[in-house]
């Protein structure tokens, strides 16, 4: 949102590897990225299955961003940074 005249925000990027991830967030704060599906309908068949004895692992980058207008940011690039990062 707008601070003092910048675009700030938060965006949350699901590393590769991990399942398919869902998430939201909202205004005052919350900031969600789940690795289990929604329970709707549609999502009913969907599992996410951790066997005994395993693990589960999860990767998230995190950037904390500032711009002059909304219109400057770029997520997309944000993201292959990170993915180009963690490949190294």
């Amino acid at each position: 949102g707008m601070v003092d005249r910048h675009f700030m925000g938060i965006q949350l990027m699901s590393g590769p590897g991990n399942p398919d991830i869902w998430s939201h967030s909202r205004d005052y704060g919350v900031l969600v990225a789940n690795p289990f599906p929604v329970d709707i309908k549609p999502n009913r068949d969907h599992q996410t299955i951790i066997k005994r004895g395993s693990s589960l692992r999860l990767r998230f980058g995190i950037q904390i961003h500032e711009h002059g207008q909304v219109e400057d940011f770029q997520p997309e690039r944000a993201y292959q940074r990170y993915l180009n990062a963690m490949l190294r």
